[in-house]
């Protein structure tokens, strides 16, 4: 009997407490209730109708309650707290030194900018050029043209 190798098959299961609802959604859902709730309480005249109270419900639903739809399998809340975790993370830039001379590097990608460029037009430049090459070390080497 010969013997073959089936590859495990990665499956997610998402449980389901509605027909198309799973917890994470029904939370978000819930959530906008509660401060929907916590808006007619705290706003004068206490737990009551007024049109102010109506206003501001509608937009703070219209802005949570898209939060829980599902695109490409994923909630929209996870998509907007990856972009968040992205714009808000610090920016921190390294340069790795190399030892080595730099007659032995080797710029061999460069702009498309840097190609169009000649020496009467380097003085009008306003956004810089650049190309850049890699040491033997493994070090990354940029070339800034103004």
């Amino acid at each position: 009997m010969r013997s073959t190798v089936i590859p495990a098959q990665i499956t997610s299961v998402e449980d389901k407490i509605t027909s198309f609802l799973n917890l994470k959604q029904i939370i978000i859902l819930v959530v906008n209730l509660i401060l929907v709730m916590i808006i007619f309480l705290i706003i004068p005249p206490l737990a009551k109708f007024t049109f102010l109270k109506m206003i501001i419900a509608i937009i703070l639903s219209l802005i949570i309650t898209p939060l829980s739809f599902k695109y490409k399998g994923h909630i929209l809340i996870e998509y907007l707290s990856l972009i968040l975790g992205y714009k808000f993370r610090p920016k921190t830039f390294v340069l790795i030194r190399d030892d080595q001379p730099i007659e032995d590097l080797s710029f061999n990608k460069i702009s498309e900018r840097s190609q169009k460029l000649n020496h009467t037009s380097l003085n009008n430049l306003k956004k810089l050029s650049f190309s850049y090459g890699y040491g033997k070390k493994g070090g990354v080497y940029v070339q800034f043209i103004k």
